[in-house]
């Protein structure tokens, strides 16, 4: 599973000055050429729209989850989920 910061991402491609919906397309578009048919997307959606237009112009989300915890704890969740499902 790859991980991918969505606040990192709009930085790094200098987008923090777009609209939600250019800023959601280029996600999409990064998203439809990667070769790990698993993404993590932390920080995603950061409003109602994105998540309505991800879904409507993208592949609709196998798992969506919130999560308020430590990172160290999320990271530690995930692994044992993943090693119980036997997608390690």
């Amino acid at each position: 599973m790859k991980p991918l910061n969505y606040i990192s991402f709009v930085n790094e491609q200098n987008l923090s000055e777009c609209d939600e919906e250019t800023k959601t397309m280029a996600l999409i578009k990064k998203l439809s050429q990667e070769t790990c048919p698993r993404v993590l997307l932390e920080d995603f959606p950061q409003s109602e729209f994105q998540a309505k237009f991800f879904i409507k112009n993208c592949v609709a989300p196998s798992v969506v989850f919130a999560l308020e915890c430590s990172k160290d704890i999320c990271q530690e969740r995930m692994i044992s989920a993943m090693q119980c499902n036997g997608d390690y």
